[in-house]
């Protein structure tokens, strides 16, 4: 039996909710022994951490950057290594830009360096880190535990238009960028609403917003209330390495997504197939158009976007991958 030491954050941190705590069920009942630690700065508890490591056979590291000592001393007690990102942590987004962070950049380089597994949320990821890893890179998209059923087309048979968003109120700063856009739609759709789901709300200009606060439990009940899943982000560094978990939600969902062609949005939706991608504000206006009016368009796109979820970013799926890969670290 493996003893798997998993390094995260904070339990409550997306990140850490859906990429290590939602697998211990299924990795515990494959006769994996999980423990979970949050590494935070205080230096006693990063000593107490080091010190307790000897003992596990697999240190699986979500997204923290240790430093090379804290490394080095890992590998003194022949620990294996898996490091686990799906953000571009050397980056920090400021307004549309992104500036890269060089300390952080020296930590993830080491990490990557005396990893024995690498596993990114996206080929993007992958690429930086088949720079500095030799051994194993996997990639495993971030995966979605909803299994409910949702029938086609549910969101048409509601009265009213409406979009969804759903994010933390760090990525609420892109729907900014569709305020024109939603000008347009409420002067052609005077009926149509947007839910914000979030811990916050920011002011929009041109539609009628109905914040509801996030809640983990209600999550996707939240999430039902609309007709189509809106991910607009901007084009840069920092975006290219997020892992499209919205969309995946949507598409649990049944619910169409429309996105903006960056990073790993790219793979998640085949244009006009499972969703629609929309570069520019025309391109916005005209696909949730499109999606509001045609009901068969819609019921297509709807089907399709719940196949791939299925298919390729049910927790099922990926659950099998995770284990797969733990069990080839020896």
């Amino acid at each position: 039996m493996k003893k798997i030491l998993f390094v995260i954050s904070r339990c409550e941190k997306p990140s850490s909710r859906l990429r290590v705590l939602q697998y211990l069920p299924c990795l515990e009942k494959e006769g994996f022994s999980c423990k979970v630690v949050e590494l935070r700065k205080s230096f006693i508890k990063r000593l107490i951490f080091l010190l307790s490591s000897f003992s596990n056979d697999i240190i699986f590291i979500q997204k923290k950057l240790l430093s090379r000592l804290e490394l080095f001393i890992i590998k003194l007690f022949r620990n294996k290594i898996i490091y686990d990102f799906d953000d571009n942590v050397i980056f920090r987004e400021v307004n549309e830009n992104a500036q890269k962070d060089l300390k952080a950049e020296k930590k993830l380089i080491s990490i990557l360096e005396k990893a024995d597994m690498v596993i990114t949320g996206n080929d993007h990821l992958a690429s930086i880190a088949k720079q500095y890893q030799k051994k194993s890179i996997k990639v495993l998209p971030t995966p979605s535990a909803y299994e409910e059923d949702t029938p086609d087309l549910h969101a048409q048979d509601k009265d009213n238009k409406d979009l969804v968003w759903v994010g933390s109120s760090a990525t609420l700063k892109y729907l900014s960028m569709l305020e024109g856009v939603f000008d347009k739609l409420t002067k052609k759709f005077p009926s149509i609403r947007l839910y914000i789901i979030s811990d916050k709300i920011i002011p929009l200009k041109g539609i009628h917003t109905i914040h509801v606060p996030w809640e983990k439990e209600a999550e996707y009940d939240l999430i039902k209330k609309g007709n189509i899943g809106l991910m607009p982000l901007f084009d840069n560094e920092w975006c290219q390495g997020k892992c499209g978990f919205k969309i995946i939600q949507y598409m649990a969902c049944s619910i169409p997504p429309v996105a903006s062609p960056v990073g790993f949005n790219k793979e998640l939706i085949k244009n006009g197939i499972n969703g629609f991608l929309a570069s520019n504000d025309n391109e916005w206006l005209d696909k949730i158009s499109l999606l509001l009016t045609d009901k068969e368009l819609y019921g297509r796109i709807s089907r399709a976007a719940k196949d791939t979820f299925i298919e390729k970013y049910s927790l099922k799926v990926t659950a099998n991958k995770l284990i797969s890969f733990l069990k080839e670290v020896d």
